[in-house]
Order: C-alpha cells, then sequence, then structure tokens
C-alpha cells in the first residue's frame, strides 16, 4: 500500500509563501499608517462638516447640531467622550487616530475622523 502524506514539498512551499504574503500586508497596514503630526480632527453631522480642529488643540469641545454629544482631542486623535445616545458605540470606538478610523454614532446622524493638513 502506497504510503499517502497530506502535503506534499510543492504545497508545503505554498502555504508558506501565502502566509508570508498575509504577514506582510497586515503588518503594512498596522505598521505604516500614515502619520497625522499635522492632522485635523473632523466631526460631521448628517454628511456636512460641522467642525475642524487641529489634532493640537487637546482639550473638550462640543459642536452645535450634535447636542448631547462632548469630543475630546488628546493625544494625537480625537474621541466622543460622552453621547445621549442608547448604545454608545462612538464612545466604544474609542480614540480616532489614523485616516482610516472614525467613530459614528448613527442616531445622531454624527461622524468623527481625522485628516492629515501636511499637504
Amino acid at each position: 500500500m502506497k504510503d499517502k502524506h497530506f502535503f506534499t514539498k510543492k504545497s508545503a512551499i505554498l502555504c508558506a509563501a501565502f502566509a508570508a504574503a498575509c504577514f506582510f500586508l497586515i503588518s503594512g497596514t498596522v505598521f505604516h499608517t500614515k502619520s497625522l503630526s499635522g492632522g485635523a480632527a473632523v466631526i460631521e453631522i448628517d454628511g456636512q462638516i460641522a467642525e475642524k480642529r487641529p489634532l493640537t488643540q487637546s482639550g473638550e469641545f462640543t459642536v452645535s447640531g450634535a447636542e448631547g454629544m462632548v469630543f475630546l482631542i488628546e493625544n494625537g486623535g480625537v474621541r466622543v467622550k460622552s453621547s445621549d445616545c442608547p448604545d454608545k458605540i462612538c464612545v466604544k470606538t474609542g480614540l480616532v487616530t489614523a485616516e482610516y478610523q472614525s467613530a459614528v454614532c448613527l442616531p445622531n446622524k454624527v461622524a468623527v475622523y481625522v485628516v492629515s493638513t501636511d499637504e
């Protein structure tokens, strides 16, 4: 009876190459995010920009049109510190520091994100 192996050398090499490619793609996304030292926090209400503040301007603030919400700029990012929405997903999202991140409050129609101003 012929002994069958689950992996051949060729399939093991292909699996190793696939794993290496996945590692490099994930590490590239995680470790090479754009620095936003000159960035700004953007508060958008119902699709319209309501407030834009430099990330260097630390502290709490409120925005007209987003009553019941308090925002906080700290550590190079912005967060929803408190909200009157029922589930508080926007608060639980935490600090937004990179351009691909956002915190969204659907009941209040508010989005919080950062943009680069280095351009």
